[in-house]
């Protein structure tokens, strides 16, 4: 009896935690003056240089194409904002006609964007997490190697692409390390250009670069993106992450830039992720509501 009671008032403490979150919710949908009203008064928040990193594996055309469309037309100034995509290995990507020979996801990026690519670019060695394990269980950390395009499109969008191309002793590895290796290659970057920006570079701290990493800085610095500057209005202040898959709203940046510059102890901001394709079935019906409840009654608060 005493378990039985225990449970039940278990289930109206959750209950009742629920209905608070609802009501919260809609005090703060109902509300005035919110952020998304407010960017749009004035330009005097689209100074700030921004990166917007795409870790991607095996998307086809259809896919990249909604991407790349979504961050050239997304309001924040073009010569603001940099897109950056990094290539986990030379993986066929997903066609919709089905194809037997379709391209590669970085063959797709090279025509999207309009690059040249050859086996002759330069190659660049890189570290990765990625072990090996031996007989005996012991792990060794195996490396990685990547190609590095840049560039500006037709259309004046600011673009990189990180292809992962594996080590060269090994005909069968693809540089396929996954998406957390693709998020950490360009997190280490920053983490050590940050920490190296005022030592000396004989100091016992001091952390150096791969032969990727200088690459990548040089190119940011090429591309006027410089990573630190002395002039801090010059460096890149902002990244955004998101998914292959995922499209951008048109003043996504926009909102984001401006929350970050107007309350500066504001460290990170997540967008609110909607389903592009909820007509399509039941089970995508349903992911609106599973999104919303996320969004709306968790990460809001």
């Amino acid at each position: 009896k005493a378990l039985n009671m225990t449970m039940v008032a278990i289930m109206l403490t959750i209950v009742a935690i629920l209905g608070i979150q609802c009501l919260c919710s809609l005090i703060y949908l109902l509300r005035f003056g919110r952020t998304i009203c407010k960017a749009k008064r004035g330009d005097q928040y689209q100074d700030a240089k921004v990166i917007v990193t795409i870790p991607c594996y095996n998307e086809g055309t259809e896919e990249l194409t909604k991407t790349i469309n979504s961050v050239r037309d997304e309001s924040y100034p073009n010569e603001k904002k940099l897109l950056l995509f990094i290539a986990d290995g030379n993986k066929t990507g997903a066609n919709s006609d089905k194809a037997p020979n379709y391209a590669t996801t970085p063959v797709i990026l090279s025509h999207l964007l309009g690059y040249d690519k050859s086996d002759h670019d330069p190659v660049y060695n890189c570290d990765s997490t990625g072990y090996e394990t031996a007989d005996n269980g012991e792990k060794t950390p195996i490396g990685n190697r990547a190609k590095i395009y840049h560039g500006t499109t037709e259309e004046g969008l600011n673009f990189m692409v990180i292809e992962k191309c594996g080590r060269a002793f090994n005909a069968d590895d693809v540089g396929n390390r996954g998406k957390r290796d693709s998020q950490i290659l360009l997190l280490q970057l920053l983490n050590r250009v940050m920490h190296n920006h005022t030592l000396d570079k004989h100091r016992t701290d001091y952390r150096d670069l791969n032969e990727l990493e200088i690459a990548i800085e040089g190119a940011l610095r090429g591309m006027d993106f410089p990573l630190t500057s002395n002039n801090m209005s010059d460096q890149v202040k902002y990244l955004m992450a998101v998914d292959a898959d995922t499209r951008l709203s048109k003043d996504s940046i926009t909102q984001m830039v401006y929350s970050m510059e107007t309350k500066p102890k504001t460290l990170a901001l997540c967008g609110e992720t909607k389903v592009d394709n909820k007509d399509d079935s039941w089970v995508t019906k349903m992911q609106v509501f599973e999104y919303y409840t996320n969004h709306g009654l968790k990460k809001a608060f």
